[in-house]
Formats: C-alpha cells, structure tokens, sequence
C-alpha cells in the first residue's frame, strides 16, 4: 500500500517560516517518505543574507523556479534560474542558493530525501 494522498493548500504552504529572515520554506513531503522530498520555498530579493555552501549525501537535487529568479551556485560555477526553469545537479557537491535583486517562489525536489531545512 503507497502513501495516503496528501492535498496541500496554499495558505498552508506560507504558514511556518524557516525561522531564516523572511525565508519560508516548507516540506510537502511526509517524514516517512525514504524516497523523494519536496520543499517549497519563497525568498525575497537578497536572501538569505549569511550565504552558506553545503552538501549533501549522495543522490540529486532540483531546483525548479515558478517564479522569479534565484541564483545556485554548483561547484563554484553560477546559474541564474529563473521562472520556468530547472537546474538538476548531484547533492553531494557543495552548492549555494541564493537571490539577488529579485523574490523566488521554487521548488526544491531532492533524492534521497535530506530532511533538513537549509539552503
């Protein structure tokens, strides 16, 4: 038997802020899902001010943009992404995200799943 269907609402989606400036971020994924995670996440322009490279355990992560522009930096090369676009790379290398003059609403789909709240 697979996961129960879960519907998210928007308004929930906003409700708990990471606790990080004004940065929400929320995992839609349940706890238990071993497979896949997917976070939800608005930032305004110039977040998060203290920017840090971090990794991951083996495995992928999507960052896929809905609107806006967020900038993620991969192994020290830059991507701008912006609204409608993806940028999949492996986790387990160091990458920052980050905006610049704009807010993001993105995606972040990552497997396996990292379970924390950072970016």
């Amino acid at each position: 038997v697979g996961p129960v269907p879960r519907l998210i609402r928007k308004e929930d989606l906003l409700r708990d802020n990471s606790g990080i400036e004004d940065i929400y971020y929320r995992v839609m994924t349940p706890p238990e899902s071993s497979h896949l995670q997917i976070s939800y996440v608005q930032m305004p322009p110039n977040a998060p001010t203290e920017r840090r490279i971090h990794k991951h355990g083996k495995g992928q992560e999507l960052v896929m943009v809905m609107d806006g522009a967020v900038v993620v930096m991969v192994e020290g090369e830059r991507y701008t992404v912006e609204r409608g676009d993806s940028l999949l790379f492996e986790a387990d290398v160091e990458h920052l995200i980050f905006t610049e003059d704009r807010p993001v609403t993105l995606a972040i789909v990552s497997s396996p799943p990292y379970g924390q709240k950072v970016l």
